[in-house]
This record gives C-alpha cells, structure tokens and sequence, in this order.
C-alpha cells in the first residue's frame, strides 16, 4: 500500500512500558515499511530519546508540530483525543491496551473510525463503554518484533536460571522460595522488582524460565525461554503447546490469573517444565505474535478509516468535548463519580493496592532484615580473619626471629670453624717443618754410615 502519514500518540515514553514498547516498535515498523510517521508523547523521556536516535521524529507538543496526518493512532484515550483535536481531517484508530484503567477508556468521537483491542476482556470493555462499536471491534494480539527477539539456544532438559518480569512485587517472595526450593536461580526485573532494563531482548537468552504476564510472557516465549504466566493477581500456569492457543486471546493476562499465587502451586509448575514443549510453543508465539504479521492488519484499517466519511462541524466537535470531560474530569483530579458501586469498586482496590505494598515493605524490611544479619555475620568472619591474620603475622614474626638467630649462631659458628682451620693449618705447618727435619737428620746418619 501506498505511504500514509501516521501519527502514533502514547501518554509516556520515558520507560519500558507495554505501551511505550509497542508505540517504539510499531513506529519503526511502520517507517520500515514506507510510512511517514511522527510519534506524539506529552510526557517524554528516555524511550523518545531512544526514537529520536533511530531517526524517528518525537513531538512532546502538537500546537507547533507542522505534520498532518492521515491517522492518529492512539493507545490511550487522552493522547488520542489530543492528536484529534489538533489534526481535524484525521481519522483516529483507538487501541485498547488495559480492561480497568480510565485512561483505557475507548473515546466517543466521530473521527475515531476504528476500535481495536488486545485481547478478550480488553474487547468487552470497549463493547460496555460504547455498544454501538460492539460488532465492528478488532482484536489485534500484541506483537513483538522478531528482529529484536531472536531465538536463544536449545533449553537444558532442566531448567537451571530464572527470571520474573513484573510490575508488582507481593508474589515476588514466594517465586523465591519455590526457586531456592527447586535448585534455581532466580532474577528479577521490572517496576515490580525496580529494576528498569534496555536490554531485554539479549538479557532473556540467559534463562531458562521466566515468570510473566502479558507482553512480558510473549517476548520470552519469542525468544524460547519456557514462561509461568504468574503476577501478584493471580497464577494461570506453564505455558503448552495444549494452552498456548487459548491464553493468546486473553493475552496471557488477567482473564486467566484465576489461581492462588503460592510457593507449592510455583513448585508445581516448575516440575512441568518440558524443554521440547516449551521449543514448540516458541514456534507457535513467534509465528502469531509477529510484528510482521500485526503490521499489516494496522494497515488496512488505517486505509479503511481514511476512507471513511465524518460529519464535521465545531458543534459536534464541542459535544464531543464535552461528553469526553464529563467522564474524565472526576477522574483526573481525584473527585470519584457519584456510582456508588464505582465508588466502592475504587475504594476495593485502593485497599488492594495499599495491601500490596504493606506485603511488599514487609518482604523488603525481612530482605534487609537477613541482609543486615549476613552483614554482621560476614563482619564477624572478617573480625576472625583479621584476628587469624595477626596471630599468622605474629607467628610469622617469632620465626624471622628465629631465623635471625639461627643466622647469628651459624656466623658464631662459621668464625669458629674458621680459627679451628687456622690453628690446624699452623700445626699442619709445624708438622711438615719437623717431618722435614727428620728426614734431614735421617739422610745425615745414613751418610755416616
């Protein structure tokens, strides 16, 4: 198809987001394939920059941005209808990458032409909040890019490395436990565990294992590692070639987190590892989850809503505007909305939240606890390694000491043997005088004779 001019709008780019992921692989994607596209954020950072260094245009601003679009392709509703109000003769295509959050929530315009969810539950959050889209959403799974993820060596037979990919850390203890407990080493890495990294593609290929959930999971099984789909929501399980299929329409997230997250039911899924299984499930995830196979199916709606017609008009701009800020306003500066079943949902899940972290800061203080323990432990060998090294010193010492004087009494020694060689030398030499007399005298008396 031919280029379009495609702006791609996402709230953030300054981490290693879902999101943030997915706009930078999507941008160079697209550019790859003859695109002209310019990435909009209102809040940049190290990922913008990470763009503008690949030779991708970053815009933190739309009011001074001399780019017009053909598509505003939004992941969230705020940077979506931003990009629509600016660029008016452009279509919008909203993705829905989150079923809970607000900023999730499918924006009713008339120029957003095209719904698009990532899953199951993503898909019915869009049919509840606008019904009449319900019959034309698409389901597009999230891709990742092959390029980046390439395929790591042949699995152990048995897993030895592990690594948990999160944004949440209350289950992170119990992965701990039941990877001491199986003889694994466990790594951690996300928001989650904060630890933020730029790597991954490369870092994945270290492990054998890896604990995950929705993007996350894919991009390891891409590369071939065996993934648990686990998060402190909730576990699924092991990832097989007999689940595989039907978790890719729940994206490999909160739809099927419907278990207990504990260390024995952990146990249990390490015990099901299967490195040829895990070798096939990679070949089913690489082939369906392809940034080359999703970018197409982005382009032919971006073609279809360019195509589409709009009725235009700055009324119909203002109600829209309108309707918009009646659902957000409550939400952006703290105010709940009069339901009070959304008020008690809200208020459930702050409790969660606030739940979560007291478990989290419990886990930390024991995890400072025990490392305040090996420290002083560690201190204490140190203290016995420098009492060790003193007594080796002072050891050390008395034999040098001993030496030094072994050393003088062979000097005594030596001058002694060396005046005893004198006084014989002089006997020697009083020996031969006489010896010599005597054989004078010898001579003498055998002449007289």
């Amino acid at each position: 198809m031919a280029g379009m001019r495609i702006l791609l709008a996402n709230i953030w780019l300054k981490g290693r987001s879902g999101t943030e992921v997915v706009t930078m692989e999507m941008a160079s994607g697209l550019v790859r394939r003859g695109h002209d596209v310019v990435v909009f954020s209102p809040d940049p950072g190290p990922s913008a920059d990470a763009l503008r260094q690949s030779g991708i245009r970053v815009a933190d601003r739309l009011d001074e941005l001399n780019f017009n679009p053909d598509v505003v392709h939004g992941n969230h509703s705020i940077d979506l209808a931003h990009g629509l109000l600016r660029f008016g003769s452009a279509r919008g295509v909203f993705v829905c990458h989150n079923s809970d959050h607000w900023i999730c929530s499918p924006p009713d315009l008339a120029q957003v032409r095209a719904y698009v969810a990532v899953d199951r539950l993503c898909r019915d959050r869009i049919a509840r909040d606008l019904p009449r889209v319900r019959d034309d959403i698409r389901i597009i799974h999230n891709a990742v890019d092959l390029e980046r993820y390439r395929p790591r060596g042949p699995l152990p037979a048995k897993p030895l490395r592990a690594l948990a990919l999160t944004k949440f850390s209350a289950h992170l203890p119990m992965l701990q436990e039941a990877c001491e407990r199986c003889g694994l080493q466990l790594d951690s890495a996300g928001p989650g565990a904060g630890v933020i990294v730029d790597d991954l593609p490369e870092r994945l290929k270290r492990y054998d294992l890896v604990f995950a959930t929705a993007r996350m999971a894919i991009e390891a099984m891409a590369v071939g590692c065996a993934a648990v789909v686990v998060d402190a929501r909730g576990l699924a399980g092991l990832v097989t070639m007999q689940t595989v299929a039907a978790w890719r329409e729940d994206n490999y997230g909160r739809a099927i987190l419907t278990r207990p997250v504990s260390a024995q039911a952990i146990m249990e899924e390490i015990s099901r590892y299967d490195a040829s299984d895990a070798a096939c499930v990679a070949e089913d995830v690489r082939e369906h989850h392809a940034l080359a196979r999703a970018l197409p199916a982005y382009e032919a709606i971006y073609q279809e809503a360019t195509q589409a017609d709009i009725a235009t008009g700055e009324d119909i701009s203002g109600r829209e505007l309108s309707r918009l800020l009646r659902a957000w306003l409550p939400l952006m500066d703290g105010i709940s909305p009069v339901s009070s079943a959304e008020v008690g949902g809200r208020i459930a899940w702050l409790e969660n939240e606030l739940a979560a972290r007291e478990r989290d800061v419990a886990w930390r203080d024991r995890e400072l606890a025990a490392r305040a323990h090996d420290i002083a432990g560690r201190d204490r060998e140190l203290a016995a390694r420098e009492r060790d090294i003193a007594w080796r010193d002072r050891e050390l010492a008395a034999r040098d000491r001993d030496i030094a004087w072994r050393d003088a009494k062979l000097t005594e020694c030596g001058q002694e043997i060396a005046r005893r060689d004198e006084v014989i030398a002089a006997r020697d030499s009083v020996l031969d005088s006489r010896r010599a007399l005597a054989r004078r005298l010898l001579a003498n008396m055998i002449r007289r004779f």
